[in-house]
Order: C-alpha cells, then sequence, then structure tokens
C-alpha cells in the first residue's frame, strides 16, 4: 500500500537564472505545483529545482544543470 502524500511537507525551491542569480524559497506541497507552472510561464529562462532535483531545465545546458544538482543534494 502506498503512503499518503502529505501536504504540508516543505521543500526546498531554487530557481537559477542564466546568468547566476539565484533565488530560494520553501514551498508546501500542496503549493508545489502552481510555483512550478507559474514561473515556468513568467521566467522561462530561469531553471527551477525541488529538493536538489531539477524541475524544469529553463535556459540551463546539461553541464549547468548536472552540476547545480550535485551542488544542491
Amino acid at each position: 500500500m502506498k503512503a499518503a502524500i502529505r501536504h504540508d511537507h516543505v521543500h526546498r525551491c531554487v530557481m537559477v537564472y542564466p546568468d547566476g542569480m539565484r533565488l530560494t524559497e520553501p514551498r508546501r506541497t500542496a503549493n508545489l505545483r502552481i510555483w512550478i507552472l507559474s514561473n515556468r510561464t513568467f521566467h522561462p529562462t530561469a531553471a527551477l529545482f525541488v529538493d536538489g532535483k531539477c524541475r524544469y531545465r529553463g535556459h540551463l545546458s546539461d553541464e549547468a544543470i548536472h552540476q547545480l544538482e550535485g551542488e544542491f543534494k
């Protein structure tokens, strides 16, 4: 049996722009989907990471994504 999803869990979310600027914000599970969708729409060049894993690559290279995932873990 699968464990129930906890909507009150807080995730570490990081938005990384191609120029290297970063914005780190805590987000609850219940708000995660809308955060990803809105940032993909309004900040399409920025990559989005949730708990160290890339959820949207933006305009970053494969090498940059790999390096950041290692850094955020």
